[in-house]
């Protein structure tokens, strides 16, 4: 009886170290080991984003010329203010290659372009400008001109309504008049007072002036007479 229960004893004492070895030793050390595969797998994830960020930077800086020709670019297409006499200038050059003499122009007041994108300068939205012009010369001279509007200057415009009338020395000489928009980025308009997150209101746009010609474009008083005869609508013009 006493090897019996001698037996017994030590039966229970090994049961007793194995559950104790499971719970202390070897169940935490499980435990250690799935937390350090799930880090792991953490890291090797953080390692896999860090080489795609690296790729990408490597990417841009090879590219960094085709990318500053394309913020140049778009700096012209739409510059930061109204830059009026730039416009000018470079629509007057176009003008003078296709053979037409522009009469008159008008500019209205930059206002904001509703729904437009943010442009990544908290102190500048997108506005357009109200453009209308009127150019005389022959019928291919002034098609030849919203060809150059188009390829030849880099400001964004939007050309949206052409009239032809016949011009002042009589046909086959045309006066035509066309208006459009013309973009820039350009400082929001006030919010109404005392309306904390309101959405700010643009002010009342004033008549808009000629401005003056550029040097060697007389600009006669009033744009040539005579009823205007519909022409195919130009749209999406540069």
């Amino acid at each position: 009886m006493t090897g019996r229960w001698i037996a017994l004893a030590g039966l229970g004492v090994a049961v007793l170290l194995t559950i104790a070895w499971f719970f202390l030793l070897y169940q935490p050390a499980v435990d250690e080991q799935a937390a350090l595969e799930v880090e792991t797998q953490a890291l090797l994830g953080q390692q896999q984003q860090l080489r795609n960020q690296i790729s990408m930077l490597e990417n841009i800086r090879a590219r960094e010329d085709e990318i500053n020709d394309a913020l140049a670019r778009l700096d012209a297409f739409i510059p930061v203010g109204t830059a009026q006499p730039e416009i000018l200038t470079q629509i007057d050059a176009a003008a003078q290659a296709a053979g037409v003499e522009i009469l008159t122009w008008t500019f209205g007041e930059p206002t904001p372009v509703l729904d437009a994108p943010a442009t990544g300068e908290p102190t500048l939205v997108l506005g357009e400008l109200i453009l209308t012009m009127t150019v005389e010369g022959g019928y291919f001279q002034a098609v030849d001109f919203f060809r150059r509007l188009e390829f030849e200057v880099p400001r964004a415009i939007l050309v949206e309504t052409v009239a032809v009338a016949e011009g002042e020395g009589g046909f086959p000489v045309l006066a035509t008049t066309w208006s459009g928009r013309t973009f820039a980025l350009v400082p929001p308009p006030p919010a109404l007072p005392g309306a904390e997150g309101s959405v700010p209101v643009a002010p009342a746009t004033p008549p808009a002036t000629p401005l003056p010609a550029p040097t060697g474009t007389p600009v006669p008083e009033t744009p040539a007479a005579g009823s205007g005869v519909p022409l195919e609508t130009t749209e999406g013009v540069q």
